[in-house]
């Protein structure tokens, strides 16, 4: 059950949304619309793929890439197996991914995180090269990621992380903190 007076104390309502599931609710829209404009500017729209990919593998820090993981599973509804590769490592910047033995030119590699400087996800698109397989990365534009992805000719699609293109003028609006 959900407290009202949580609406009236933004102190109380930040401690008792911890995660800030509620921020990222109500900033979803606002990712969506911006995700479209940049896929977009991007060029998504002019792809003219060869075919569905065999697999789907989705790689990235643990949050993000679950979540993309999660909801392309939802959308390809069994036409797509959809794999999320798991990370070894102590930390995100750390960590290693590795291509399934199986992995080959007929798979697609989705890349997703908000940083773009993890080594091991770099590391994952010269697998991908190495095997054919085509590389697609979400990640900050100019990231040594989005570059790794450029050179094997893969395409990067900018990560929107929710935030407005231009904030309206004024003072800022009290909130909880915290990422969205």
């Amino acid at each position: 059950m959900f407290d009202e007076s949580l609406l009236e104390d933004a102190e109380a309502l930040a401690r008792a949304d911890s995660h800030g599931l509620l921020r990222a609710a109500a900033s979803a829209g606002a990712r969506v619309r911006t995700s479209l404009r940049l896929a977009e500017e991007a060029g998504v729209s002019g792809l003219r793929p060869d075919g569905r990919p065999r697999a789907l593998l989705v790689a990235g820090p643990a949050p993000q890439a679950t979540a993309v993981a999660d909801h392309l599973s939802a959308l390809c509804a069994g036409s797509c197996p959809v794999e999320l590769l798991q990370a070894d490592g102590p930390a995100p910047e750390r960590s290693r991914w590795r291509l399934p033995g199986w992995a080959n030119p007929l798979d697609l590699i989705l890349l997703v995180t908000p940083h773009g400087t993890e080594s091991g996800l770099t590391d994952l698109v010269e697998q991908a090269y190495r095997r054919g397989s085509t590389a697609c990365a979400v990640t900050p534009a100019g990231s040594p990621l989005a570059e790794a992805v450029a050179q094997v000719r893969g395409m990067a699609l900018p990560f929107a992380d929710g935030a407005p293109a231009a904030a309206p003028p004024g003072p800022p609006t009290p909130g909880p903190s915290g990422p969205c």
